[in-house]
């Protein structure tokens, strides 16, 4: 008998048992379930080591200078740092009756295909959010630059916060980006702008567009918090994704006394290791929202302390103004008050 204690265990399946005909279960109907982006604006490629190696550098070579003829010419230097990221799995599985499996059908297909589903979830987080402490992978947001906020202008949009990115990491002289990964949310906030005509800015919505921006694909989705963007680039010069194994679904009953028992165990797992070439080339930051109100107030929409300075100090500034105010009202009063009770003793003498 053989036990293994490396697996995620999840709930077991419900399924109803309620009849559409004589003989027959009900069709198994999947929950809703988002698309995976992620991994389709990376490179990858297998590997079959246990440990991906890689040098990256850390300080580059110098340019070039007019040099004096026949003296010592000027010595360059470049400093380079070796990286290892190891192979990790990310893995899932649940209990099932071996005769329920015989005798529905649909649920083998359902079980595989829920199990390869949320295994490549598990992996699109990680390759975006990972901390790379422990099991993690090293995740894009989690090594990228934060974007510069003193590039913006006035009257921005989230728009020009895009474009600002890819200026900020331009600037830096890194590999071009060919990607934007943003919540759908704020993706559509900037698919519905318009311009004083009433026109949408990025295109007429009853033309079919792959969504871009300023040439950059656009990756709508959830898996990312709303009011926050990633810009980079998928060149396997800057990041790839290593794969040891695809993801497989296996079946067994070998697992404590699953096989009296008659039951089975059904297993998904990968194993990959994401490494990141270059140390500055994501710009990581979040979408202002401009809040029309008693003054123009911008705040972050996650509420970082940045933006919850700026808005104390509009409201410290705003409480200012109501008091002078409130002051120059009541001091009009009061003048209006003596020279009502000046004319009165006028009047009575």
């Amino acid at each position: 008998m053989r036990t293994t204690h490396s697996f995620e265990r999840i709930p077991l399946l419900n399924v109803s048992r309620t009849r559409d005909g004589p003989g027959d279960l009900p069709a198994l109907k999947a929950e809703a379930r988002q698309r995976l982006t992620v991994r389709g604006v990376l490179s990858s490629s297998p590997t079959t080591q246990a440990l991906v190696d890689f040098v990256r550098v850390l300080s580059p070579l110098q340019i070039a200078s007019p040099q004096t003829e026949a003296s010592a010419k000027a010595e360059n230097a470049v400093t380079f740092e070796a990286r290892s990221e190891k192979i990790q799995t990310i893995a899932t599985w649940i209990p099932a009756s071996r005769q329920i499996m015989d005798d529905f059908a649909e649920l083998a297909s359902f079980l595989q295909s829920g199990l390869l589903y949320y295994t490549n979830l598990a992996e699109e987080l990680q390759l975006l959010s990972g901390s790379g402490t422990g099991t993690d992978l090293d995740g894009l947001i989690t090594q990228s630059d934060a974007f510069n906020t003193a590039l913006l202008g006035s009257g921005w949009t989230r728009i020009d916060i895009i474009g600002d990115v890819i200026q900020q990491i331009t600037v830096a002289k890194e590999i071009p980006p060919t990607f934007v990964i943003l919540h759908p949310f704020d993706w559509w906030r900037m698919r519905l702008l318009k311009d004083s005509l009433g026109r949408y800015i990025l295109g007429d919505p009853q033309t079919v567009v792959s969504p871009s921006l300023f040439g950059l694909s656009v990756v709508p989705t959830v898996s990312i918090a709303s009011g926050t963007f990633l810009v980079g680039s998928g060149d396997p010069e800057a990041c790839e994704i290593r794969d040891r194994q695809e993801a497989i679904v296996e079946i067994s009953t070998e697992y404590s006394d699953y096989f009296v028992k008659n039951l089975v165990a059904v297993r998904c797992e990968k194993r990959l290791a994401f490494a990141r070439r270059i140390l500055l080339l994501f710009g990581v930051g979040f979408v202002f929202v401009p809040l029309v109100g008693l003054g123009c107030v911008l705040v972050y929409r996650d509420r970082t302390w940045f933006g919850l300075v700026v808005l104390w100090s509009h409201l410290f500034f705003l409480g200012g103004a109501i008091f002078l105010l409130t002051l120059s009202l009541f001091r009009w009063i009061w003048r209006w008050w003596l020279r009502l009770g000046k004319n009165y003793r006028r009047k009575k003498h």
